[in-house]
């Protein structure tokens, strides 16, 4: 999955920061939390990075999904290929501030967990329904086209009069709205920092077939995506790595290996120290992969 941006399970905001897992399970036709949510940081891919440090929810994930890598057993539940005790389960996510703002009981968690998880959770989570990737989208800040201010706007009306859930919105409304500064500061060529990588990735996408929610930052742009050094989509992709980069030379892309590589380069990051990769043996890789692509003749 490529970079984009998801919603809150319980307020619909754009999630930004830190945000609370919430492992949910199907039970007849409804899905229910199992376990207290998990203290996290969104990760921008629609996972968390922060969680892996929670060792025995980390350890229960990777058993239960046969995972041995915790974003891989992230993924599977996301895609809903794993069961717990012969019923799917899958996640949500909820925005740390709109976490600590609801109020009410507490349900207690499973007792087929282990003891370290067996922790109740806040009952109104119970309305919670699995990560849905296809509402998602990649906003830029706060109040441009790409803006989520629209998201900020519902949750307000739909939270009207409660004034803790209000603080929670408005504490989501300033971390985008930061974002709006943070790119005006270090805008080159007229793209702010989100907008590079958008354009970057949709080119990739262009030119591979392949959809930007699957350009994850962990696919190697040659054995994974197919593209073949010197054929016409890498020449295209350097174009227009290159017109954001104005300062690095010709095909100097070509020192990333993976997606992740190329956007740190695009956001300004420095360029992998490799001394380049041997053509010859990726071209054969990439065809074996199936997906060999015309070379340009030089």
């Amino acid at each position: 999955m490529g970079f984009f941006d998801v919603h809150c399970g319980y307020s619909g905001l754009a999630l930004i920061g830190d945000a609370r897992l919430v492992v949910l399970q199907k039970k007849g036709r409804r899905w229910a939390p199992i376990a207290a949510p998990i203290v996290a940081t969104y990760n921008r891919l629609g996972g968390v990075d922060e969680a892996r440090k929670n060792a025995p929810f980390a350890r229960w994930l990777m058993a239960a999904t046969g995972e041995s890598d915790f974003d891989e057993a992230l993924r599977a539940l996301a895609e809903g290929e794993t069961r717990f005790n012969g019923s799917p389960i899958s996640y949500a996510l909820v925005d740390e501030g709109v976490y600590q703002a609801i109020k009410g009981g507490v349900t207690a968690a499973s007792s087929e967990l282990p003891a370290a998880l067996r922790v109740g959770w806040k009952t109104a989570l119970d309305t919670l329904k699995p990560i849905d990737f296809e509402d998602g989208d990649q906003y830029t800040g706060l109040i441009d086209e790409f803006g989520c201010a629209k998201r900020i706007t519902r949750a307000r009306k739909r939270f009207a009069g409660n004034a803790a859930m209000l603080k929670a919105i408005a504490r989501n409304e300033a971390q985008w709205g930061a974002r709006d500064e943070d790119d005006d500061e270090d805008d080159r060529n007229g793209l702010s920092s989100s907008e590079k990588r958008r354009k970057v990735l949709a080119v990739i996408s262009e030119q591979t077939g392949i959809p930007v929610a699957q350009l994850g930052p962990e696919r190697n742009l040659y054995t994974d995506l197919g593209i073949v050094p010197g054929s016409t989509e890498h020449e295209e992709i350097d174009s227009a790595f290159r017109g954001i980069r104005t300062d690095l030379g010709f095909k100097s892309f070509s020192k990333c290996a993976t997606v992740g590589e190329l956007l740190t380069a695009v956001d300004g990051g420095a360029l992998p120290d490799n001394e380049g990769f041997v053509w010859a043996g990726l071209v054969k890789r990439a065809a074996t992969n199936g997906q060999k692509r015309s070379v340009a003749k030089s």
